[in-house]
């Protein structure tokens, strides 16, 4: 954590108690400075649950927000105290057999994954699985890696199902300010497949847009 590091909040669920994995997995993100909860008002008592304790560079005077992208962080080399999507869980899952329909898209053709999830654990439980994907030969810069999919399987112990996950073409453009349009590159990506932005044991997959 760097020096003077003020902890953030992070959204999600309906209760603090037993929200933190659904909280986590939550596909967007909102930042609060920590002083700036109500703690006495059940409504931040409720919706607030603390996931992440680092934060790069203070806070605006006064509170309020302040964002940095994810990318950001990721570039410089910075490692939260949680990922992004991570969650909490009784058991534990294994994913295998990282399948792409086609590896050659068109702009109007959309990326169809499938993936083999397993609970290796004694516990029911539920996963959602991630997918993202990464511009590898961008000419703009972009963020290392973006959530483009994802998907909930509910798994009792030892139980293997196979997960399906799309993303269309057009979902990886990037705005283009000269030409004030939405430009789908015509190069390679990488599809990411895991269980937070920073599993180290996230499957890959290589594809091209044509």
């Amino acid at each position: 954590m760097d020096a003077g590091a003020e902890p953030l909040v992070e959204e999600g669920g309906e209760e603090a108690a037993g929200a933190v994995r659904r909280a986590a997995h939550a596909p967007g993100a909102c930042y609060h400075a920590a002083h700036a909860m109500d703690r006495s008002s059940p409504h931040d008592a409720r919706l607030h649950v603390v996931l992440r304790a680092w934060r790069a560079g203070p806070l605006p005077r006064g509170g309020g927000h302040r964002h940095r992208h994810r990318g950001d962080r990721e570039r410089d080399g910075a490692a939260p105290a949680f990922p992004f999507g991570f969650g909490l869980s009784y058991t534990t899952f294994s994913y295998a057999g990282l399948k792409l329909a086609r590896d050659e898209l068109r702009a109007s053709d959309a990326l169809e994954a499938t993936v083999e999830v397993t609970n290796a654990g004694a516990t029911p439980g539920e996963e959602v699985v991630q997918l993202y994907v990464a511009a590898e030969d961008s000419k703009v810069e972009r963020a290392p890696k973006e959530l483009k999919a994802f998907a909930r399987v509910a798994l009792s112990p030892g139980e293997t199902r196979t997960v399906r996950l799309s993303v269309p073409a057009a979902d990886l453009a990037y705005f283009d300010a000269a030409t004030s349009g939405w430009v789908v590159e015509p190069i390679n990506y990488a599809a990411i497949v895991g269980r937070h932005a920073a599993d180290p044991h996230a499957l890959r997959a290589r594809f091209r847009v044509i």
